[in-house]
Order: structure tokens, then C-alpha cells, then sequence
């Protein structure tokens, strides 16, 4: 049975009998493990409503036991014929002891009633850090979708979602003090298709914008997964929707639309360089409206983090604006490297008075003087940004590693099958010895320019994320791929249950051979040939 089991725990035994779970369980000692004693009754509950008309004349008993010195997400899962205990030192440990009942029992497939065979597993994560991030700046999902993937995130014990909510295709917040950001920059009048280097349109406008009260349901229901959310408010580049509405915000006042682009295709109005603004580092206006704009966003997200993005900032606009440029003469920065070290600091110190640690992508490295207290999340592929991570985690920073081959789950699987995600790790070779105290996880990535649906969503998706999550769980060197196709065989049944529209296998482990056409293929005008292979295997079953 424990081939089931993703992430695979610690340890795991199996013993002699079965025991009977069903809507009569009996629940004890549940006390300060509120969330996981109503994710058990919330699974209990959808083998339920899967058969209704059951009969039930078994009661047993799930016991919640508290035990102090165990890791903080830890979890023993003792199973006997007429008791089922879960023991942990905390509510988020006890949670983890649940959804691998949930796992093992199969609750969410099975129909009123299973037997569970007796067994004991001793669990707990290697990091601290599991995160899932989708990208609604370029497509819009929404809070019922959103919800959808945090249950699966819980389901995988991953604990972080990133929440990437603005961008320059699109603004996904309403903030009170700024109401264009909704009217104008949530609003953009087509979308490219086609590749990165296609000027093509779809032919239709693509909107959308939560609102507070959005946002503090979503928050809500994920704090009852044990599962805290980033929110990633692109500046100073990636800010094109925001300059839309507001133009002051640009190192240049001109009037623009949202863009309905990725990238810098040709054929597109206007000169490269209005292609690649970004926000004005030289002007108070741009601190103040940043600064009431983290004001609104930290009274909506609680957890003590705060992604700024920071990523691919050309500074050409910089290097002519007199803003900037008396910014850098003023404060005696070296050049525009440091202008955004500066922004970035100034940034942070604001967030800090919120009780926030700022997290970046690492090309915020690349100026000098940034706050110790700033996190690095590693993503560059290659050589590419190696030397300043390394040299980040030396001085004893933290960082967050999302690889790019590894982690970006939007990228076709003809350019990184699933084997590259399984076989990351975490602490990479250009890390300096001891790096791994200084990790404090990993992260996948949803970008979704190409990603328009559901069907495309849950393709890319599944099964990296189970990958990723045997990836943030499990001690290095005791993983096993082949091992891992074999649970995840035993895991379809549920996702078919749940109505998940996985990669068949097929897909995520592409012929060798075949995989630079469809790489081409996929980079020059096709994004969505794999979800139609996708569809015609399914099909065929």
C-alpha cells in the first residue's frame, strides 16, 4: 500500500488487520487540531455524498494525539483494527497525518465505507517552503478554479501558494485608492496567439479583477488547508497595466493600453523601447503609490511575505530620465543596477513596518547594497544568474529554488518531461557546502500567456505538481522515479474522480528522439499540441 502514498513518507510498515472507515467514525481528542479534525470530516463527508445510501453499522474511532518534541509538520499515522491515531506536535503536523489517511484509505474515491489496512508511518517534510504559483495576469481563472487548486495543493502537502496577481498583460486587485486599476488595467482588448514571436490576435477582449471580499475568501478557505499565500505585485518591471491606468507611474507620461502581447513581437504598434517600460525608480509619486498599495494588499494576506517580482527591469528609460538619474547622483549609487537595489530596499523597509519580508526573483541580486532580509527566488536557466545566488547564499541569505528546467510547468513537455522535475535538487551544485540550511524550499510556476482554460491548466499541472512535491518533501537521495510512476499509476484513479485532466504518460515522457520538432513546434505557433495529443490517448481508452 505505501506505493500509494505521494509524497512517499519517511517510513512506513505495514502490519496485520483492517480497519472499518465509515460515517459513523468517531472522533477524540481533536482539541487544538481544529483545521485537520474538519479536513477529516470534510473527506468523511465526500465518501458520503459519493453513495448516499450506504449502510453503516461500523463505528470506529480516529483519535488525535498530542505529542511535544515532534517536528512542527510532522505526523505518526497508527492504524489497528479498531483505532486509528494520529500524533503530532502540532495542528499542521495532524493536518499532514489526514491527508495521508486520505490517501492510503482512497476516502476520495471510495463509496460510504472502506477497509483500511493496519500499518504505522513516521513522516515529516525535508523543507519548509512547498509553493505552487499560477500566473492571473495573463489569463484570468477566478476564486472557484483558485480553491479547486488549493485543495489539490493540500492534497500534496504543498503549503505556500504564490498568488501572481499583476503583470503587464493585466491587474487582478482592486485597490480602493486607485479605482482605474479595475476599470483600466484589469482590461485588455485581445491576446496574442500563436507563440512568443507571433503578432497574431485571438480576436476577443480578456478581463478580470477580484475584489477584496474575493480575496479574503480565498484567503480564508486556504488558512483551512494550512496553506499561507504570497502575493506577487510586479514592480518596478511587469507593470506596463498599471502605467496604463496610471501614467505617472512611467519615467515617461504618455497615454497607453494594457498590453495584449507577450514578449516583443514584430508587427506591434509602437517603437521597442514603449514595449519594454517599466516603472519610474526617480519619482516620490512612484514610492506613494506603491506604498498605498502594499497598505490595502497586507491588510488582505496575512502571512508575513510579499513577492515584488523584480525580474527582467530593462533600464534604458533609466538611464534618460533626470528622475532617476538625480536619484542615483543624490544617494551616490553606482549606476541603474544599484538605482534598483535602492527601490528594492525602499520597498522592503515599507514592508517591514507591516511585519513583511520582501521576496524577489534573483535578478534583483545583480545591484549592490540589498537588505539581508530580502528573499532570492532562484529561476534562471543555465549559467545565468548562478554566481550572484551562490554568492547571496554565502553571506548566509535565504533563497527559494525554482529552476527554470525544473519548475516552470508552463513550459511543453517536449522542453522538460516530468523526469526533470522528479530528479531536481534543490541544493544545487553551484551552491556553496551548507547551502541547504539557507533553502527554504522550492516552488513550481504556472506562467499562463499559453494557458487559457482548464484543460490546458490541469495538463500542464498533473503530474509535475505530485513530482514537485516529492521533490519539497523527501530527503535527497531517497527517491526513485521509476518507484514514483508506479504510485502515481495507483494515484489516477482519484484524479479521474476528481475530474483532473492529467498528462498521460505519453505526453510527460516524450519520445527522445521526436523532442526537438515539437519543441520547434511548440516555440514557433503551437501551444496546445500536447493537450490535443493529450485528448486523443485519453480518448482511445
Amino acid at each position: 500500500m505505501t506505493q500509494k502514498l505521494i509524497p512517499k513518507p519517511l517510513s512506513f510498515t505495514e502490519t496485520e488487520g483492517l480497519f472499518t472507515l465509515s460515517k459513523s467514525v468517531r472522533v477524540e481528542g481533536a482539541g487544538m487540531f481544529r483545521t485537520a479534525k474538519a479536513q477529516l470530516e470534510k473527506y468523511i463527508a465526500q465518501m458520503v455524498e459519493r453513495d448516499p445510501d450506504a449502510k453503516d453499522d461500523a463505528v470506529g474511532v480516529v483519535e488525535f494525539l498530542e505529542s511535544e518534541g515532534m517536528h512542527k509538520e510532522g505526523y505518526e499515522l497508527v492504524v489497528t483494527a479498531d483505532k486509528i491515531t494520529i500524533t503530532a506536535s502540532t495542528d499542521k503536523g495532524a493536518f499532514y497525518g489526514v491527508v495521508t489517511l486520505a490517501q492510503y484509505a482512497g476516502l476520495l474515491v471510495v463509496k460510504g465505507r472502506v477497509k483500511v489496512p493496519c500499518c504505522r508511518i513516521k513522516d515529516e517534510p525535508r523543507f519548509s517552503w512547498r509553493g505552487w504559483m499560477i500566473d492571473e495576469s495573463r489569463h484570468f481563472f477566478g476564486k472557484e478554479e483558485i480553491k479547486r487548486y488549493l485543495d489539490i495543493m493540500a492534497y500534496n502537502k504543498l503549503n505556500i501558494f504564490h498568488w501572481h496577481l499583476t503583470d503587464d498583460q493585466g491587474w487582478r486587485i482592486d485597490i480602493k485608492a486607485y479605482p482605474k486599476l479595475k476599470s483600466v488595467a484589469s482590461f485588455r482588448n485581445d491576446t496574442t496567439v500563436g507563440g512568443w514571436k507571433s503578432s497574431k490576435k485571438r480576436g476577443e477582449p480578456h478581463s478580470g479583477c477580484y475584489s477584496q471580499e474575493d480575496i479574503k475568501e480565498v484567503v480564508a478557505y486556504a488558512k483551512a488547508l494550512n496553506i499561507d499565500i504570497v502575493p506577487e505585485i510586479g514592480m518596478p518591471a511587469h507593470s506596463r497595466a498599471a502605467m496604463a491606468a496610471y501614467p505617472f507611474l512611467g519615467c515617461r507620461e504618455i497615454q497607453s493600453i494594457v498590453p495584449w502581447y507577450f514578449g516583443t513581437p514584430k508587427g506591434v504598434q509602437g517603437s521597442k523601447e514603449d514595449q519594454l517600460r517599466i516603472a519610474c525608480a526617480g519619482k516620490e509619486s512612484t514610492y506613494e503609490f506603491i506604498f498605498r498599495v502594499i497598505d490595502e494588499v497586507c491588510e488582505l494576506f496575512p502571512f508575513g511575505y510579499f513577492h515584488i517580482g523584480g525580474d527582467e527591469a530593462p533600464k534604458a528609460e533609466w538611464k534618460k530620465c533626470p528622475h532617476c538619474q538625480e536619484t542615483i547622483a543624490q544617494n551616490g549609487l553606482k549606476d541603474e543596477e544599484a538605482l534598483q537595489s535602492y527601490f528594492n530596499n525602499r520597498i522592503g523597509e515599507y514592508l517591514e513596518t507591516k511585519g513583511k519580508k520582501i521576496i524577489g526573483w534573483n535578478e534583483i541580486l545583480k545591484g549592490e547594497g540589498l537588505s539581508s532580509d530580502t528573499i532570492a527566488q532562484h529561476w534562471e536557466p543555465g549559467k545565468r544568474g548562478i554566481g550572484k545566488t551562490a554568492e547571496w547564499v554565502a553571506k548566509g541569505n535565504k533563497i527559494i529554488m525554482s529552476r527554470h528546467n525544473a519548475c516552470y510547468f508552463d513550459m511543453a513537455y517536449a522542453m522538460y518531461p516530468l523526469a526533470n522535475t522528479y530528479n531536481f535538487e534543490p541544493v544545487q551544485p553551484f551552491l556553496p557546502e551548507g547551502a541547504e540550511k539557507h533553502i527554504l524550499g522550492c516552488e513550481g510556476h504556472i506562467w499562463t500567456e499559453f494557458i487559457e482554460n482548464r484543460e490546458k491548466l490541469d495538463v500542464q499541472s498533473f503530474p509535475r505538481m505530485l513530482a514537485l512535491a516529492e521533490v519539497c518533501w523527501v530527503k535527497a537521495g531517497e527517491k526513485d522515479y521509476k518507484e514514483f510512476l508506479a504510485r502515481w499509476e495507483l494515484q489516477k484513479t482519484t484524479y479521474k474522480a476528481l475530474g483532473i485532466n492529467f498528462a498521460e504518460q505519453n505526453v510527460f515522457q516524450p519520445f527522445l528522439l521526436k523532442r526537438p520538432i515539437d519543441l520547434l513546434r511548440w516555440d514557433l505557433c503551437d501551444q496546445h499540441f500536447e493537450v490535443r495529443k493529450n485528448a486523443k490517448l485519453k480518448n482511445k481508452k
